[in-house]
C-alpha cells in the first residue's frame, strides 16, 4: 500500500502488458509465416511426387516442372531472407550505422537499380530531387533500401507504357505509382506482415517487403504512409521532422 511498493506494482503490471503483447506478436508473426510457407511447400511436394512417380515423361513436361520447381524455391529463398530481415529490424539490441548524409546521393544510387528493372517491364521513372544538400542523420544502405523496396512495389503495379515518379525535397519523400491504386480500407493495412489487398492478385514478392520499408523509415525517424494519387495511382510518402530533415 506504501507509495514505493504501488510503484513497484505498476511497473511490473506495465513489463508484463509489454512481453504479451510482444508474445502475441510473435505467435501472429510465427502463425503467418507458416501459412505463408505452407503453400509453395506444399506445391513443391506434389512437383516432386509426380516427377518420382513417372506420372510426367515427356522431356518439354519435366522441364517445366523443373522450371516451375525453381520459381517456387525462389520464392521460398525471399519469403526466409525477408523475415529473417525484418525481424532483424525489429531485435531491440539491433542498430543502425549512422552518419551523417546526402539524402539525395541514397536516392540516386536506389533510382540506378529501379531503372534497370523499369527497363524490363518498359516503365518510365522519373525523379525531381533538389539541388541543395538533404542531410540527415542514417544509415545509407538502409535507407536505399527502403527506397528500392517501395520503387520495386510501384515498379510491380504499373502498367507499361507508364511511369513511375519520385519526389524528394528537405522533410518529404515521395513516390508514386501509375497503378491501380490502393482501395480505401487497405491504405493503413498495406504495411502489415503478409498483408494481401482483398480480391488483387498474388504478386511475387514475399509480402514483407513494405513492413521492411517501415521499420526502416521508423529507425529514421520517419512517418511512411501511402495514399491514392487524384489523378490515378498510389503515393507512398516520407515524412520528418526538423531534427532528421
Amino acid at each position: 500500500g506504501g507509495g514505493e511498493l504501488r510503484q513497484l506494482g505498476e511497473a511490473f503490471n506495465i513489463m508484463s502488458e509489454k512481453l504479451e503483447n510482444l508474445d502475441n506478436a510473435r505467435n501472429e508473426f510465427v502463425s503467418n509465416a507458416s501459412h505463408e510457407l505452407k503453400t509453395p511447400v506444399a506445391e513443391l511436394r506434389a512437383m516432386l511426387e509426380t516427377l518420382r512417380d513417372g506420372l510426367v515423361t515427356a522431356p518439354d513436361q519435366v522441364q517445366g516442372y523443373y522450371q516451375s520447381m525453381l520459381k517456387e524455391t525462389g520464392a521460398l529463398e525471399a519469403l526466409i531472407r525477408d523475415q529473417m530481415e525484418l525481424s532483424r529490424l525489429q531485435a531491440p539490441g539491433f542498430s543502425l550505422t549512422r552518419e551523417t548524409l546526402d539524402l539525395r546521393q541514397a536516392a540516386d544510387d536506389a533510382l540506378g537499380s529501379a531503372r534497370a528493372m523499369a527497363e524490363k517491364k518498359e516503365v518510365l521513372i522519373t525523379a525531381s530531387l533538389p539541388d541543395a544538400p538533404v542531410m540527415l542523420e542514417g544509415d545509407h544502405s538502409r535507407l536505399r533500401q527502403m527506397m528500392l523496396i517501395v520503387l520495386d512495389n510501384a515498379l510491380r503495379f504499373t502498367p507499361p507504357g507508364n511511369a513511375v515518379s519520385l519526389r524528394l525535397v528537405p522533410g518529404c519523400l515521395e513516390i508514386a505509382d501509375s497503378g491501380p491504386g490502393i482501395p480505401e480500407d487497405s491504405l493503413n493495412l498495406v504495411f502489415d506482415r503478409f498483408y494481401r489487398v482483398p480480391g488483387g492478385e498474388k504478386g511475387p514478392g514475399s509480402g514483407l517487403g513494405l513492413a521492411i520499408a517501415r521499420e526502416i523509415a521508423q529507425r529514421h525517424g520517419m512517418a511512411l504512409t501511402a495514399r491514392n494519387n487524384t489523378s490515378g495511382g498510389a503515393v507512398f510518402s516520407f515524412k520528418w521532422g526538423k531534427l532528421n530533415g
